[in-house]
This record gives structure tokens, C-alpha cells and sequence, in this order.
């Protein structure tokens, strides 16, 4: 439920500022108070010496100060992230690749209640560079607006690779997923750069929210509109992201490496897998298949072996490669935070067959 605004705290600047921005047909009341406080302020003789005039009016921040804000949060949830694998490593261990999904949730909690009227708009790396999260009537936003605007935020980095970890998902939905919710990072990041009408991205536009200097001075929110030519980009971004998603699950180098990772992931003792190609000297090509293991695990050389008959069974051109290495890993990874153990395996394809 929306917090209703005390006008009567409100300067004449940022009751016309409030007023210009507010929808009138959700809100009559509001409107019908702050006309009403309009009129009444006009009435009332003007100061000469008020120094409202001389305070810094309320604008929208700077590119590089969200930066530093971000780098400064995400620094703060490193260190839980660290005490929190320090003090839960088995129980961290046995999420997989869920563990994203935990850190999901600590970060999204973080930052949309940090940055909701509960920690008035600002997190701890906001009060640091001085910034706060408005609406467009200077009001810090209600938990359930920030904790949206809080999970588009982390949606990309947290689980992107979310949909691929699933065996059971046809690969070109589960690539076609992964690739949407890493276009929506990307088109975050194209707006925070390109959108200097308003200084708004993708989770500020979801809640129209603002992110200001955190001043005292007048609210002095940008009027304009954001150019209409953002959202066309946008939108053709995030088609283009999918059909790269469902292209690449096509046969071929990239579609070979998709099915390996689900054909690795449906081994028992392994509950999450990543695959590469790498280029060595003379173009020599070698295949890194990465299984992390979970407590069932008992016996590495024979999983190994497991991991890559899968390999060799799933990528057309395996025996061009000049070695396939397995990587067996046990750890955890909730996106704050990362520990791994691992333990490699390399041999040419024939060495793996006679095995």
C-alpha cells in the first residue's frame, strides 16, 4: 500500500514539481491537497530571506556515483558471503546450483528493503556516495516497488545460467531462458549509459523510480520523457538475445557443448556442470568439461571416467580435439560468494576410450 505524502512539509518548488508528475486519476485526493497547498502558500507573504533558493535542488545522479554505490554494496554482501560459507560449507555445498538462488534472495532482500522507505531509499553504499531512490514525487519507495526493482536488478548476474542447469529442459528453451535473462542485464546497462534524458534503467523505469542526489535543496526530477527509440532497442535487444539462445543450442560447436553439459548433469553425483573450448598453441584445441560433484560422490576416477564418456558421446568433433580434461569440483556458489576444491583429469580422447 502506497505511504501517504505530509505536504504540508513540502516546498512550493516541490509541490509543483510533485504536482506535474503525479497521476491524477489514481490519486484526486493528493492532487486536491497539494493545489490546496498551492493556494495557500501564494497567499502567504514572500520571504525575502529564505534561503531555499540556495540549497542544491534535488537531481538525478551521476553514472559514475551509482558505480561506486553498487561496488560498495556488493562488497558488503561479499564479506556475508564469506561469513556465511566460513560458518555453512556442507550444508552451502549440498544447494548446487541452487546456491545462485540463495544468493538471489540475499541480495534482492538487501537492496529492496535497504532502498525502500524502511532504510529511506538508501543502502549502505547510497548513504556513503550521498544518493537516495525516489519516486516522481521525491517519496521513497513502498518494499514491495523496491523489491521488485531490486530483483530485475539481480535477475541477470544471479540466474542467468539458472534455465541450463535443469537436464530435463528441452537445451533450446533452457538456452533461449539463459539468454533472455542476460539480455535484461544487458539492457540495464545499455540504459544506465544511453538513457541521459532521464537517468533511468530498467528496474528504475519497472517502478518509476528515480535515483537522485541525496540534497536538501528542491526536487528537480527530469520532465522529458524517455526517448521512444530506447524502447525499440531494448525490445529488439531482448528478441535478438533469444534467437541467439536458440541458435546456439543449433548442432554445431556451441549446440555439442549444451548437449555435454545436460548429458553431464544427469550423472548421479553431480549437481551442476559447465563445458569449454579452449585454443592452445598451434591451434590446438582441448575440451574442459567442469562436474561439481555432491556427497554421493564416492569414487572420482570412475565419475571422471563417466563425465567423459559423456563428453565423448555428445560432441561430434571430440576426436579433433588435442585433449578432454575433467574437472571434478565440490564446493558451493551462491553469487556473493565462492569456494571450490578441485581436481583435474587430462587425457586424449583414445586414452579416455580404452579406459
Amino acid at each position: 500500500m502506497d505511504q501517504q505524502p505530509d505536504y504540508s512539509k513540502y516546498s512550493e518548488q516541490e509541490l509543483r514539481q510533485v504536482r506535474k508528475h503525479i497521476d491524477a486519476d489514481r490519486y484526486p485526493e493528493r492532487v486536491a491537497e497539494i493545489e490546496a497547498r498551492l493556494t495557500a502558500l501564494a497567499a502567504v507573504p514572500r520571504d525575502t530571506t529564505s534561503v531555499d533558493e540556495d540549497l542544491s535542488p534535488v537531481t538525478s545522479a551521476r553514472l559514475w556515483r551509482r558505480a561506486v554505490a553498487f561496488v560498495l554494496d556488493f562488497a558488503l554482501l561479499g564479506i556475508v558471503g564469506a561469513i556465511a560459507g566460513a560458518c555453512l560449507y556442507e550444508p552451502l555445498t549440498v544447494l548446487g546450483p541452487w546456491g545462485r538462488v540463495l544468493g538471489f534472495a540475499i541480495a534482492t532482500a538487501y537492496f529492496g528493503v535497504s532502498q525502500s522507505h524502511v532504510g529511506d531509499g538508501q543502502s549502505l553504499g547510497m548513504k556513503v556516495l550521498g544518493l537516495r531512490v525516489v519516486t516522481a514525487s521525491g517519496t521513497p519507495l513502498s518494499v514491495g516497488a523496491s523489491l521488485l526493482r531490486a530483483g530485475i536488478f539481480c535477475l541477470s548476474y544471479f540466474l542467468g545460467s539458472l534455465p541450463s542447469a535443469f537436464s530435463g529442459l528441452n537445451a533450446w528453451v533452457a538456452s533461449a531462458l539463459s539468454m533472455l535473462i542476460f539480455g535484461v542485464g544487458a539492457c540495464s546497462t545499455y540504459l544506465l549509459i544511453f538513457n541521459r534524458k532521464t537517468r533511468q534503467t530498467l528496474h528504475d523505469l519497472a517502478v518509476g523510480a528515480f535515483v537522485v542526489n541525496d540534497a536538501r535543496g528542491p526536487l528537480a526530477l527530469p520532465t522529458e520523457r524517455v526517448w521512444r527509440g530506447h524502447a525499440a532497442i531494448v525490445t529488439a535487444a531482448l528478441v535478438a538475445f533469444c534467437v541467439a539462445g536458440v541458435w546456439m543450442a543449433l548442432p554445431g560447436s556451441l549446440g555439442d557443448m549444451l548437449r555435454v553439459r545436460q548429458a553431464v548433469m544427469s550423472l548421479p553425483g553431480v549437481s551442476n556442470a559447465s563445458v569449454m573450448l579452449n585454443y592452445g598453441p598451434q591451434n590446438a584445441r582441448t575440451l574442459s568439461v567442469t562436474a561439481v560433484t555432491d556427497a554421493s560422490a564416492q569414487n572420482p576416477e570412475a565419475l571422471a571416467r563417466r563425465v567423459a564418456k559423456a563428453a565423448l558421446e555428445n560432441y561430434a568433433n571430440v576426436d579433433q580435439m588435442k585433449t578432454v580434461t575433467v574437472t571434478l569440483s565440490s564446493g558451493f556458489d551462491i553469487g556473493i560468494a565462492q569456494v571450490w576444491r578441485s581436481v583435474n583429469y587430462v587425457r586424449t580422447p583414445r586414452e579416455w576410450r580404452a579406459r
